[in-house]
C-alpha cells in the first residue's frame, strides 16, 4: 500500500484544503496540497505558512470589523471571548462568506 497514512495522508491526497488557521492547516503546508486558510482573529499576513509556495495558499478572512483583534493585544495574547461583543463567543468564526471560498477552492480545482 503506497498511500501515506493519518492525516497528512489524508490532506496529501485531496485536492484542495479548506480549513482554520490551525494545526492541519500547517500540517497541509508539508503537502503540495493547494490551501484556502479561514482566519479570524489573526491575519494571513503574520500566520502565513512557513516556506510554502504563495501560488498554492490563500488566505480568507471572516467579513468583520473587528478581524485580526489578535495583533492588536499585547502579547502575552490569552482573550477566548469576542472583545466586541462580549456575550458571543467566536462569531467571527461563522462571519465567512462562502460564496467566497467556494470560489477560492474552485481556482484551485480548475
Amino acid at each position: 500500500d503506497l498511500m501515506p497514512k493519518g492525516v497528512a495522508g489524508l490532506i496529501a491526497s485531496s485536492r484542495v484544503f479548506i480549513g482554520a488557521d490551525s494545526l492541519p492547516m500547517h500540517l497541509a503546508a508539508t503537502t503540495q496540497t493547494p490551501i484556502v486558510g479561514l482566519f479570524t482573529v489573526a491575519l494571513p499576513k503574520y500566520r502565513y505558512p512557513w516556506k510554502r509556495d504563495e501560488r498554492l495558499f490563500r488566505g480568507i478572512t471572516a467579513d468583520v470589523e473587528c478581524v485580526g483583534c489578535l495583533h492588536r493585544e499585547a502579547p502575552p495574547v490569552r482573550f477566548t471571548e469576542c472583545r466586541l461583543d462580549a456575550g458571543l463567543k467566536n462569531r467571527c468564526v461563522s462571519a465567512f462568506d462562502v460564496n467566497e471560498v467556494f470560489c477560492v477552492a474552485k481556482e484551485f480545482l480548475t
